[in-house]
């Protein structure tokens, strides 16, 4: 999968609706933006960058295989 494009489609879809901030926390879109699989977890979107949030304890887990 390629989960860089999938955040560039949607910053450029912020981008085109005026967004400043698009927050997501279900574990669909965690999953679908990034690969990994969390129980908790936020995302933070604008236009030009894109935060990941997580419990500490996925750190150590899921570093190896983040695709953000």
């Amino acid at each position: 999968m390629n989960y860089s494009k999938r955040l560039k489609n949607l910053q450029n879809y912020i981008l085109e609706k005026n967004i400043d901030l698009l927050i997501l926390d279900d574990s669909i879109s965690l999953i679908y933006l990034t690969g990994l699989h969390f129980s908790y977890g936020k995302i933070f979107i604008t236009k030009d960058k894109t935060k990941l949030f997580v419990d500490g304890r996925y750190l150590q887990i899921e570093i190896g295989r983040a695709h953000v």
